[in-house]
C-alpha cells in the first residue's frame, strides 16, 4: 500500500488547542526506529516535531502556517561515518472549500 510505513516501530504524541473558535493550534512529536536494521546500520530513524496553526477567515476560507523539524537518526548514516544533518520544513496553505 502506498504511503504505508514499513519496518518501523513508531510512536506519536499529539495535542491541540482552540483558544477561540476561529483558531486551532496543533503540536505533534513523533519517533521512529527500524524494527530490523540492516547489518552495519543503526536502528534510529529519528524524531520529528511539528507545529501548525489554522485560522478560519470565513466559513469556507482558512489559512494554515506550519513548521516541522526532523532530528535525523543514525540510521541514515548507513554503514559509514557520514555526518547527516537535521532537516526542517515551513508550510503555508490557504484553503477554499466550496
Amino acid at each position: 500500500i502506498d504511503g504505508e510505513m514499513r519496518n518501523a516501530i513508531f510512536g506519536q504524541l499529539r495535542a491541540s488547542i482552540t483558544p477561540v473558535p476561529e483558531f486551532t493550534g496543533l503540536m505533534s512529536v513523533s519517533y521512529a526506529q527500524a524494527d530490523k536494521a540492516p547489518k552495519g546500520y543503526e536502528d534510529d530513524y529519528g524524531m520529528e516535531v511539528d507545529i501548525t496553526g489554522t485560522y478560519k477567515i470565513t466559513n469556507n476560507l482558512s489559512y494554515m502556517l506550519g513548521f516541522g523539524y526532523f532530528l535525523t537518526g543514525d540510521y541514515y548514516k548507513g554503514t559509514g561515518d557520514e555526518d547527516v544533518e537535521d532537516d526542517y520544513i515551513i508550510l503555508n496553505k490557504l484553503t477554499l472549500n466550496f
